[in-house]
């Protein structure tokens, strides 16, 4: 399977994490890591996507409750300062 340098870099980044985490068994990771390494690229990619999609919506919520007057707009703009520190104009 032909799979791009940056496609490897996302998946290596996702299964390290799975050695981190503390709230899974090692056999539940082992488990977890050999299913995704047999996905393809996309289906990988995919669930990368949907990954960082759920991050994003804990996220935004939890600025959501650390600013409660925080319109959606400001929250998103908070959420962008955190992750790249840049302030978005407005």
């Amino acid at each position: 399977m032909n799979e791009s340098p940056g496609c490897r870099e996302v998946v290596g980044v996702f299964h390290a994490s799975l050695r981190t985490m503390l709230d899974t068994s090692p056999e539940a990771a082992r488990a977890q890591a050999e299913a995704h390494r047999r996905m393809g690229a996309a289906q990988r990619f995919r669930v990368a996507c949907q990954m960082s999609d759920a991050f994003r919506r804990v996220a935004l919520d939890r600025i959501g409750k650390q600013h409660p007057t925080y319109s959606e707009e400001q929250c998103r703009a908070e959420l962008v300062w955190e992750l790249y520190r840049v302030r978005l104009p407005g």
